[in-house]
């Protein structure tokens, strides 16, 4: 018993530092896609006020409301990228998929900025058409990047927390790119901001493309989790065989997963009311300047 335990930890030891290897290069360059997504984001919803009052010619109130639409979907939509993923266990495609969505929209919209030819018409309905697209696909990638991040990682608090803190240190400055990039050009500086645009399809081709890397370094699944988790149940099963069944008492309490339950939703009550006064306060300065026009 000792020597097939013995095997069994030297061989699971080497096969997880092998792993652990592959999963962090994988890790790395997930961040690396969020980082270039988030830009692209936030380049085109912080441009979508400028790009319908100077180039689609709508009032500000209109654009106003196109602006709110937008990011309302695209922080909704996810919910069913997340559901998809789950239901169907094909998270990495639809991550995969969602971004060639993403660019697709990317695409079109640099159309509808640079081809001042097409009928006013027909360009706002390819506009909004992209827009359609681009959320969707946040839908499909926001909902399944941090889960196939946390995926990468052993099941330890402290490696869980540290990568959470990374993965939205990354998102926020993606945020913090894009807006500055926007607020830049806006601020009367030489470059048209009809071409800030372009640079939406060229950092998702970035993402994309680090997605497809990342890829070739063997994604963690949930399977795999599960069958990873089977051996290492299997491995200490044959450890606890020769401990006293005090010390396997002892490993083996845990708190209630109801009462761990009740506690998520506690916090998500509470983020639920953070969010709400985070968007009405973020949105209070668009209303003040769109509603100055008409009184």
């Amino acid at each position: 018993m000792a020597d097939e335990t013995t095997h069994l930890l030297s061989s699971a030891s080497s096969n997880h530092r092998d792993n652990n290897r592959q999963h962090r290069k994988a890790l790395a360059f997930i961040l690396g896609s969020v980082l270039f997504e988030r830009l692209t984001f936030y380049i085109i919803a912080g441009d979508i006020l400028i790009f319908c009052t100077d180039i689609l010619e709508l009032s500000q109130r209109d654009s106003l409301t196109v602006s709110l639409v937008f990011n309302g979907f695209a922080y909704f939509f996810p919910i069913f990228g997340g559901l998809a993923a789950d239901i169907s266990n094909k998270r990495v495609p639809i991550i995969i998929w969602s971004t060639v969505i993403y660019f697709i929209g990317c695409v079109l919209l640099s159309i509808v900025a640079l081809t001042s030819s097409l009928d006013k018409v027909l360009r706002k309905d390819l506009y909004y058409s992209s827009l359609a697209l681009i959320a969707v696909a946040i839908g499909g990638l926001k909902g399944n990047v941090m889960a196939l991040g946390g995926l990468q990682l052993n099941q330890q608090a402290k490696t869980i927390n540290n990568y959470f803190m990374l993965y939205y240190f990354v998102v926020n400055v993606g945020a913090l790119c894009g807006n500055f990039m926007v607020a830049y050009i806006n601020a009367g500086h030489s470059v048209d901001m009809k071409y800030l645009i372009i640079i939406a399809p060229v950092a998702i081709v970035l993402s994309l493309t680090l997605l497809v890397c990342g890829s070739m370094c063997q994604w963690f699944q949930p399977e795999d989790r599960e069958e990873d988790a089977n051996e290492i149940n299997h491995i200490t099963s044959l450890q606890a065989s020769m401990r006293n069944q005090n010390r396997r008492r002892a490993l083996g309490c845990t708190k209630p997963e109801f009462d761990k339950t009740l506690w998520i939703i506690a916090m998500l009550g509470v983020l639920v009311f953070y969010w709400i006064s985070y968007g009405q306060v973020g949105l209070y300065p668009c209303y003040f300047i769109v509603n100055i026009e008409y009184t």
